[in-house]
């Protein structure tokens, strides 16, 4: 009788480090550029947004008051983004010293001679690519190594794998939870301790 190995564990997604997106934001320079840098930065890692629903914002999009927007992501799909109030801040920071223009992408860039374009995925890329530089990080600091560090940290949390599928915009329960639900050992002993029921109804004696 053959000896069946044991099953891989599935390995997880590339995801920027904590530690690393600290030093990113940090290496963001106090510029007119750095503002909208530092929004960009924190709404990549507070709502999970995809790349194209970052660059798909409008200012008539953005929701500062319950701080949500509408982003249209793959083309076609539209659906809402939630963000806290840290983010809120930046983005407001942002809207107050944002060039009047024509367009009315969220986010903008300045070229030669003050010409004001919307931002593109390309520009987000070369962005990111410049403050990886700086900062002098190795790791991951890609558009969606963002998204795949607010989706394990918000399960990592304590947070439910049905509400991240809703906030993330995927339609399966089970591709958010095949994908993102996949704890090494630690991070296993970590959340049973953060939510063991004896250690819940013993603290309610």
């Amino acid at each position: 009788q053959s000896i069946k190995e044991p099953k891989r564990r599935k390995p997880q997604p590339k995801s920027i480090s904590n530690s690393d997106f600290i030093k990113l934001f940090n290496a963001v320079p106090d510029t007119q550029n750095g503002i909208r840098d530092r929004a960009i930065l924190c709404l990549f890692a507070d709502s999970g947004a995809r790349l194209g629903g970052i660059t798909s914002l409008t200012i008539d999009s953005v929701d500062t008051t319950n701080q949500r927007g509408m982003v249209t992501e793959k083309g076609y799909h539209q659906r809402t983004i939630y963000w806290t109030y840290y983010t809120n801040q930046l983005l407001c920071k942002w809207l107050a010293v944002r060039p009047q223009c024509e367009t009315n992408s969220l986010f903008v860039s300045m070229r030669e001679g003050r010409t004001v374009e919307p931002l593109t995925k390309s520009g987000i890329y070369q962005a990111l690519k410049r403050l990886k530089v700086r900062s002098q990080i190795k790791g991951y600091a890609n558009p969606h190594s963002f998204r795949h560090n607010f989706a394990r940290q918000y399960l990592l949390s304590g947070g439910d794998v049905i509400t991240l599928t809703k906030i993330i915009g995927h339609k399966d329960v089970n591709m958010t939870s095949e994908y993102y639900a996949v704890f090494d050992d630690e991070e296993l002993s970590e959340l049973h301790n953060q939510h063991s029921p004896l250690l819940k109804m013993l603290a309610g004696r």
